[in-house]
């Protein structure tokens, strides 16, 4: 990867919900990012309550201001369904003592962002959003992420229903709408 490379970020059980041009989102970061774009995300979008983001004038994309809104809409890096340049997260990444979990990634760029790019904001379409997460658990106890799963949802129970051949039907979140880019096990459904 070069400098003028883009990376996409695709933890937190993350599920694209439609199909999106990458090619149209690294035209839309090179001919933005000099004016004090983070990123693009795709797990925001029109659908989601509380984003609340700015259309531009061709209406081709919105403008999140990150600075000052609650819970996870307040993150100017996060690593779930965003688009960054690899400048920037080599910078991120660099300033950094140790990377253990992905979790150490995130809220040590979300420092890192707060403090070192002022303004900056996060990019994402004009359109409902392309992705969200079914966060039924947790696979790491570091960090007290919450979930919305059952017991069913555990890792070793998880891990007995791939060992019996069972797969995650992710057909039905294609083309849904949700309020939240979180869904929990709202679709969850095993096959096999």
């Amino acid at each position: 990867m070069t400098e003028k490379d883009y990376i996409l970020f695709g933890c937190d059980d993350i599920i694209y919900t439609r199909m999106f041009n990458l090619r149209m989102v690294e035209m839309l970061l090179h001919t933005l990012e000099p004016a004090n774009i983070l990123g693009f995300s795709l797990r925001l979008g029109t659908n989601i309550q509380g984003c609340d983001a700015i259309p531009e004038n061709n209406s081709l994309y919105r403008m999140w201001r990150w600075r000052g809104k609650p819970g996870h809409f307040g993150y100017p890096f996060e690593l779930m369904a965003t688009i960054y340049s690899v400048r920037k997260v080599r910078e991120i990444i660099n300033a950094l003592n140790e990377i253990k979990l992905p979790n150490d990634l995130e809220v040590g760029g979300i420092k890192y962002c707060k403090a070192r790019f002022g303004e900056t904001q996060l990019c994402m379409f004009n359109t409902p959003n392309y992705a969200v997460a079914q966060d039924v658990n947790r696979v790491q106890n570091y960090y007290q992420n919450a979930i919305h799963g059952t017991e069913e949802h555990g890792t070793e129970n998880l891990i007995a229903a791939y060992q019996r051949g069972a797969k995650l039907d992710w057909s039905n979140l294609f083309g849904i709408n949700p309020p939240d880019a979180f869904v929990g096990d709202q679709y969850w459904k095993l096959i096999g």
